[in-house]
């Protein structure tokens, strides 16, 4: 004859819910630990009893009479060891149910552009979850990849020939404000749109061509840094529109070439 045993540790379930429900809700809730038939001391109840024995401990000793410190030094040796022990054993309860958990499923993107503008740009495709190109051209290398770390970002970088004497940066503008390294490029309608800080504003300037311009109204970007020899081009989200990612790698390559 069969027999089943109960798991101690899952409660009953709630009015009108079913097993499998309230399996699925409770399966694998640790049981509740208790310590002399009472449930035992949380963790931040055994510090501030713990932090209390080290007051009576300090203010015992400063008052220089023995049987004052023997009295705060035995406290203090009870109150950690009751403190060492409560902590061992309180168990760590889990605010979830890891083994029901459902796997991320995580749909393959559509790199058709991508396909698309490394053969325009002559570059190669790295295969794989997060698609990259890597090419050259007229000697300055750059990088077209889609990142997730930190927030989904599709990135153009590109490496110059010479290190600018100052960092430039340019993001949309969102509100009329000036700052001390706010530049204006002399563009009416590039600087109503874009907000640039370089504390070398003739670099800015040179760097900022009539060309680039161009692509970057294009490529719509979140932000512009070029600092040292890196361009760094970034736009939110994840596009495949061959226009934009062509905006993208064109923008940061005319960031990158020599200037006059």
């Amino acid at each position: 004859m069969e027999s089943t045993r109960r798991d101690p540790g899952v409660p009953k379930g709630k009015e009108g819910e079913k097993g499998i429900t309230r399996r699925l809700r409770l399966r694998g809730a640790p049981k509740e630990g208790r310590l002399l038939g009472v449930r035992r001391l949380p963790r931040s109840l055994a510090g501030g009893v713990l932090m209390m024995g080290v007051l009576v401990w300090f203010f015992a000793g400063l008052s220089g009479r023995p049987l004052n410190f023997l009295i705060g030094f035995s406290i203090i040796v009870g109150v950690l060891g009751l403190a060492i022990w409560a902590l061992s054993m309180t168990p760590i309860r889990a605010k979830f149910d890891q083994r029901w958990k459902p796997k991320r499923r995580i749909e393959a993107l559509d790199t058709t552009g991508w396909a698309t503008v490394a053969a325009e740009f002559g570059a190669r495709l790295r295969p794989g979850r997060l698609p990259r190109i890597d090419g050259r051209v007229d000697g300055i290398p750059f990088r077209l990849a889609f990142f997730q770390r930190g927030g989904a970002r599709t990135v153009a970088v590109a490496k110059a020939a010479r290190s600018l004497p100052k960092p430039v940066r340019a993001f949309p503008r969102r509100a009329e404000f000036r700052t001390k390294h706010d530049v204006r490029i002399g563009d009416r309608d590039f600087d109503r749109a874009w907000h640039v800080q370089s504390a070398d504003p003739d670099s800015a300037k040179r760097l900022l061509s009539p060309e680039a311009r161009l692509w970057i109204d294009l490529a719509a970007p979140e932000s512009i840094e070029a600092k040292r020899r890196n361009v760094v081009v970034r736009r939110k989200s994840f596009t495949d529109e061959v226009e934009r990612l062509r905006a993208l790698v064109r923008t940061a390559l005319e960031l990158a070439r020599p200037s006059g």
